[in-house]
């Protein structure tokens, strides 16, 4: 899979505290009513924006305008429920794939050729990372314990970002937990057939991605222009 099957893509949270200044005909009618009569603030316009951001660049693929875009979620892998990963729905031309993710004023976006996860995290404290770190894969934890302090919650931050990127890739999401699979340093121990790689964002921000592929050339995040989210 060449860099070309696969965008990534990165945008901060536009300057304003109302998402009613965005590019809303972007999204659908009811869309646009979700984003009207939510609480105003930052994570409505970053959630927002995001939104916008990722029917543009489907829209840009497919050839359609965003609104037009028509999404769905599958059923879940595990129990069948109506809550599975975020998906387009058939008959729009292209075998796309795609996830997003928002945290603390960043938000990530892949769109691929093929099963793609994403996860982006924003500053943890250590306690945080020590109360999580008991959900993880035994091995996980035993990585973790090798460590201390500031190194201990940096390296919580980047496995706890993978481990979502692959789970939302494989569909089923953290509600199914976090033990059945490795993702740690130990690239050999990492489930069969996947790239799962970090990805260079800010000091501040870790985060992943995850494709179904084994070798897969994962390219590097692209600034989503800011004229796309905004009238």
């Amino acid at each position: 899979m060449t860099s070309a099957a696969c965008e990534l893509w990165y945008l901060r949270a536009p300057a304003t505290d109302t998402p009613a200044d965005l590019a809303l005909s972007a999204l659908t009618a009811e869309e646009r009513h979700r984003a009207l009569t939510r609480p105003a603030g930052p994570t409505a316009v970053l959630s927002t924006a995001t939104r916008i951001a990722l029917r543009t660049l489907l829209g840009r693929r497919l050839g359609r305008a965003p609104s037009e875009v028509v999404l769905l979620r599958r059923r879940c892998p595990r129990c069948a429920g109506p809550h599975g990963k975020p998906a387009l729905s058939a008959g729009q031309g292209h075998r796309l794939h795609f996830s997003v993710s928002h945290s603390a004023g960043r938000a990530l976006l892949a769109v691929a050729a093929t099963a793609v996860g994403i996860d982006v995290q924003g500053p943890l404290s250590q306690r945080t990372a020590d109360t999580c770190a008991q959900a993880l894969h035994p091995l996980e934890q035993q990585d973790l314990s090798r460590l201390e302090g500031r190194h201990r919650t940096i390296e919580f931050a980047r496995l706890w970002t993978r481990k979502e990127a692959y789970l939302k890739a494989v569909g089923t999401g953290l509600a199914h937990g976090l033990r059945g699979n490795y993702l740690g340093s130990r690239l050999a121990l990492r489930p069969s057939g996947w790239t799962v790689t970090d990805l260079d964002t800010t000091a501040t921000h870790t985060a992943a991605v995850a494709l179904a592929l084994p070798t897969a050339v994962v390219p590097p995040l692209r600034e989503v222009p800011a004229h796309r989210l905004l009238p």
